[in-house]
């Protein structure tokens, strides 16, 4: 839910292309879950899989790529689902942001 793409309203379903995102955040993080070494177990495993739940919770891109290079898995996080969370946050602020990206991005 939190790297998937915005929950449809009550009473709808998820697009097409939204179950398209759901399947490859799903495979992803099945992926990382696979990928972290057998031989860590107990505490180890536990405290690593304590960092990725709460980078998925916060929807912490950045740190579950760092997590997964570490444990050696190199394929990139799916971002879709997260960038449509994205763009339906900033549809609803009464300015256009992305008219001027360049010169946030300046400013910043």
């Amino acid at each position: 839910e939190a790297l998937g793409p915005p929950l449809p309203a009550e009473g709808s379903r998820f697009s097409e292309a939204d179950i398209k995102i759901l399947k490859k955040v799903y495979r992803w993080t099945n992926k990382l879950l696979t990928s972290i070494p057998p031989w860590e177990k107990g505490k180890e495993r536990t405290q690593a899989l304590i960092k990725i739940e709460n980078a998925i919770t916060q929807a912490d891109v950045y740190r579950l790529q760092k997590i997964a290079n570490k444990a050696g898995f190199t394929e990139m996080i799916p971002t879709e689902g997260l960038q449509k969370q994205l763009h339906q946050s900033l549809g609803s602020l009464p300015l256009d942001i992305t008219s001027n990206v360049n010169a946030i991005s300046a400013f910043v």
